[in-house]
């Protein structure tokens, strides 16, 4: 059986509001389980998980930034040499997609030249109070140019392993074709309590 090759890393970074479910997506990603009654993200917070794309080990460093106007100003901080950003929203909401808008604005303006789009349009398990339309979402994505678009749901898991793969797998091939693409900074910290991630020094290049 092939060896897999040694990993490279990315940085992916979840913007969006307060209330849009960015923790939750991350904890069910990193652990495969729901985390009920999450707090709000005090400017950021980190894990690291490791997926298989095309035999090769990826390492994902993935911040979950948080979304209220008192720590948005930290963002930059946080999303600087970034390979991806998710945008979440909360489809029950109808001004999440303004903030999403919003958030996608600050990271054009301040973020890094080159970084991967995707849109997570998050809480659909909540069906019967849904306000924003899958055509709507869809129309949004292409005005933006984003062309990862995922109806996820943390509680159940709905398409959350769908959304970082494919977002990893397009970065891959992304850093493949621009080898000089500035990578992740090594000085990270794991804010998130209870992670059980490993965070010993990883054999990744």
């Amino acid at each position: 059986m092939k060896n897999r090759e040694v990993c490279n890393t990315q940085k992916i970074v979840l913007l969006g509001a307060a209330s849009a479910g960015k923790t939750s997506l991350v904890f069910r990603f990193a652990h495969d389980r729901f985390l009920p009654n999450s707090e709000s993200t005090i400017g950021a917070a980190f894990v690291t998980k490791s997926v298989i794309i095309n035999n090769n080990e990826v390492k994902l460093e993935i911040w979950d930034t948080g979304g209220s106007e008192k720590y948005r100003s930290l963002a930059p901080m946080y999303y600087r040499d970034a390979a991806a950003a998710i945008i979440v929203f909360d489809v029950t909401t109808e001004t999440s997609l303004d903030d999403a808008a919003s958030w996608l604005d600050e990271l054009k303006k301040n973020g890094p030249q080159e970084v991967f789009l995707a849109l997570a349009a998050n809480k659909t398990d909540l069906a019967s109070i849904r306000k924003i339309s899958s055509e709507t979402i869809q129309d949004f994505a292409n005005k933006n140019g984003i062309k990862i678009v995922y109806e996820t749901s943390a509680l159940t898991g709905s398409n959350v392993i769908q959304l970082f793969e494919d977002v990893t797998k397009q970065v891959d091939k992304f850093m493949a074709e621009n080898p000089t693409l500035k990578r992740p900074s090594k000085e990270v910290l794991d804010l998130l309590q209870g992670d059980d991630t490993p965070t010993k020094k990883s054999s990744c290049c």
